[in-house]
C-alpha cells in the first residue's frame, strides 16, 4: 500500500514541477520569437517548444502577427475587389424573387 502511495507523490510532485517549468518557460515566448533568447536559455526553451503545443501555438502566431506587422498585408489585386463589392451590393439591392406557391417552404 506504501509503493502505491509513494509512486503517486512522485507523480504528482513531477506533475508540479512540469506545471512550474512550463509556467517559468512560458514567458520566454516573446524573447523567443524576437530573438532575443541565446545559449542553454534558448536550447531548453526549443526542446520545451517540441513538447508543449500551447507554447507552441502561441510562439507561432506571435511570429506571424510580428511577420505581418512588418511586411504589411498582403493583398489582392484592387480591380477583383471592387468586383466582389460590387457583386455583393447588387445581390443586396436584387428584388427578391418570387417563390413558387406549390406548397410551403423549408
Amino acid at each position: 500500500m506504501k509503493a502505491t502511495s509513494l509512486r503517486r507523490s512522485r507523480q504528482n510532485w513531477a506533475e508540479c514541477r512540469e506545471a512550474l517549468r512550463h509556467l517559468r518557460l512560458r514567458g520566454l515566448v516573446e524573447p523567443y520569437v524576437d530573438d532575443q533568447l541565446a545559449g542553454t536559455r534558448r536550447a531548453h526553451f526549443v526542446a520545451h517548444l517540441a513538447r508543449c503545443w500551447t507554447c507552441s501555438e502561441q510562439a507561432e502566431t506571435l511570429h506571424l502577427i510580428k511577420q505581418s506587422l512588418r511586411t504589411g498585408l498582403q493583398r489582392g489585386p484592387v480591380q477583383l475587389a471592387e468586383v466582389r463589392l460590387r457583386r455583393f451590393a447588387d445581390r443586396l439591392t436584387a428584388p427578391p424573387t418570387t417563390a413558387r406557391s406549390d406548397g410551403p417552404r423549408p
